[in-house]
């Protein structure tokens, strides 16, 4: 995604919506995504939650 697209939808309600979900259940180490992930039968070790965390905040713009 270019800066201009980012720039254009930051504050578009989905957006916004998604980087609310995403904070709270998935970038936070003790998020309710997390855990369900940690849960299901095909998780593995070799899965990096928190490379997962930090791509999703990079990708929208989570601030930390």
């Amino acid at each position: 995604m270019t800066p201009g697209v980012s720039a254009e939808f930051k504050d578009h309600h989905v957006v916004v919506d998604a980087r609310a979900i995403a904070a709270t259940h998935f970038i936070s180490p003790d998020g309710i995504g997390r855990l369900r992930i940690r849960e299901h039968p095909l998780y593995s070790t070799a899965l990096d939650l928190d490379r997962l965390a930090d791509e999703l905040a990079k990708l929208l713009a989570v601030a930390s």
